[in-house]
């Protein structure tokens, strides 16, 4: 084989779906739908679980937990459901290691961009970013 050929080759096996490291938009998407879903039912615990570990190690579970418990009761105060919150676009960084989630939040019909979720991959897994 020459030398041409092996480099078209080794151009085509790049570019075929998946052959340039994991998808991790699903996982996010799972994820980023697991903590709305907790954050709408005022679950703080299960919020906790989803929260960067290496970020609860250095502030403290405590001050995480009144974090997540004022977000919860945001979201409680305003009766935001599953069914108001939306993903708008997933962004995984180029380092692959953490991902901006776009999303709104519908408010009397309208659907309203928030603030971007950031989150970063620990130990294998997604978290949540403070």
């Amino acid at each position: 084989m020459t030398q041409g050929i092996r480099w078209l080759l080794l151009l085509i096996a790049l570019l075929l779906p998946g052959c340039g490291g994991p998808n991790h938009e699903p996982v996010v998407r799972s994820r980023f739908q697991e903590f709305a879903r907790s954050v709408c039912q005022d679950d703080v615990e299960s919020c906790v679980k989803l929260a960067d570990p290496v970020y609860m190690r250095a502030q403290g579970a405590d001050k995480v937990k009144l974090q997540l418990k004022l977000l919860t009761g945001l979201f409680k105060l305003g009766k935001v459901t599953e069914a108001d919150v939306r993903i708008d676009q997933i962004v995984i960084a180029q380092d692959q290691k953490s991902a901006e989630v776009q999303f709104s939040l519908q408010s009397k019909g309208q659907w309203k961009a928030q603030k971007p979720s950031r989150w970063v991959l620990s130990d294998g897994q997604w978290y949540l970013a403070f």
